[in-house]
């Protein structure tokens, strides 16, 4: 039996899946006798009873079911707060907030996606400033790694606590612990930056950067008592999990840019549209023989992303830190989490770049393994068309179409269209 087959059967073992099924087969069984036997079933079973069972059994499903689907909507709006705006007032005295006016956007997308915001006049272009600091503009910039393995990240006794809880907000989503390169700091001396590392786990980051707003039983929240405001702060004070992540975006041959719909099972952003490429620096990828990072290990671990993400083979470009990454930053919204963005160009097209993408993507459909993924459906934009958009912490807004999307993202493309004019 296949794996993620027996991994479903013992999920579900405990929830009604098999007294239900049981009981359709059961009720399947009489249908077909009293069908045979002109709708005669007396002597055999109490119909009343039975039916009693039957219906009180597939309600319990079914609300197990719709209680899935509730929790799994709502989830990330209860773990980090979602009212961006309210999230910049909080942190009102930092002063390196990426911000953005509308200035060449179309016309019908401005009207779209400011919309919702009916507080706003429609005759201005309005300035939008993000909950994301921007620490390092990277252009011209060289790179070292200062890594100590032998660090490891340990939770606050307050977290510590609340353990249960915090990680229970995660039950819809799909994690499993791991190794996590923790920035401890990271700073710039002329045209070098340095990043000091050390040791975390995944799931220290769920307890911590990722549940920064749920409410503990006593009503206090990670936020409330370690990042009240109106600083956020910088790492080297941070009592957070602070993993290395990274978001990115690739540009084809034929000048274009793939986005990704998010599924339903990623631990933030659920559904949401997000850059080419957004992920954790994975140990695996990143750690030498010896279990060092290095500056090479860290250029694997974005380009296996890329290929796990995109399909997109390491051969068909080049990647370095120098000339790739374009910012440093941090992630208010999950309590500053250290964040670099790149961007490079692909030596291959549109067309192959999706094709090599739904391939494999149905392959892997079609044997329940998709553990690698964070979606799989691409949406495409036309460099010399980014700044059409309309770009805003919450939404974004693409031929017509309106997306959610995260202040990590949408702050990312802002940073991106202010790097390619540099380009000019």
């Amino acid at each position: 039996m296949k794996k993620k087959i027996k991994e479903f059967i013992f999920k579900y073992h405990d929830k009604g899946l098999f007294e239900g099924c049981f009981s359709l087969i059961v009720l399947l069984a009489i249908g077909s006798y009293a069908y045979i036997n002109k709708g005669k079933v007396e002597g055999i079973i109490d119909l009343t009873i039975f039916f009693s069972v039957f219906v009180a059994l597939i309600l319990n499903l079914f609300t197990g079911f719709i209680s899935r689907i509730v929790g799994n909507k709502f989830e990330d709006s209860i773990k980090l707060e979602t009212d961006y705006d309210k999230m910049v007032k909080r942190y009102s005295e930092e002063k390196n907030m990426v911000t953005y006016i509308n200035s060449e956007c179309n016309d019908e997308a401005y009207k779209i996606g400011i919309k919702s915001r009916l507080d706003k006049d429609l005759s201005e272009r309005h300035k939008f400033k993000f909950p994301v600091i921007q620490d390092f503009s990277c252009k011209n910039t060289t790179f070292r790694i200062i890594d100590n393995k032998e660090r490891q990240y340990h939770l606050p006794e307050e977290i510590k606590e609340h353990y249960d809880e915090l990680i229970n907000i995660h039950k819809t989503s799909s994690i499993f612990n791991q190794l996590t390169i923790r920035v401890k700091n990271w700073e710039r001396i002329e045209n070098t930056v340095f990043i000091y590392t050390e040791r975390s786990t995944y799931y220290d980051a769920m307890v911590s950067n990722r549940a920064m707003d749920l409410k503990w039983s006593n009503g206090l929240s990670n936020r409330d008592l370690f990042a009240y405001g109106p600083w956020l702060g910088g790492l080297e004070n941070s009592p957070f999990s602070n993993h290395l992540g990274f978001n990115g975006f690739i540009e084809s041959s034929d000048g274009e840019i793939p986005f990704v719909r998010r599924n339903s099972i990623v631990s933030i952003g659920k559904r949401t549209l997000a850059n080419s490429v957004g992920a954790s620096l994975k140990t695996k990828y990143a750690l030498d023989d010896q279990f060092n990072l290095t500056i090479d290990g860290l250029v694997n671990g974005i380009k296996k992303e890329i290929q796990d993400e995109l399909k997109i083979d390491p051969n068909d470009y080049i990647f370095s830190l120098e000339d790739n990454i374009i910012s440093l930053y941090r992630d208010i919204v999950e309590g500053g989490k250290p964040q670099l963005l790149f961007y490079v160009k692909i030596d291959i097209t549109k067309e192959q770049i999706n094709n090599t993408f739904k391939k494999e993507i149905s392959r892997k459909k079609s044997t329940w393994n998709m553990q690698e993924e964070d979606g799989n459906n691409l949406v495409w934009v036309k460099r010399d068309e980014l700044k059409e958009l309309f770009i805003s912490p919450d939404t974004i807004v693409i031929q017509k179409k309106k997306y959610s999307i995260m202040p990590t993202a949408s702050a990312s493309i802002v940073m991106l269209i202010n790097y390619l004019k540099q380009e000019i």
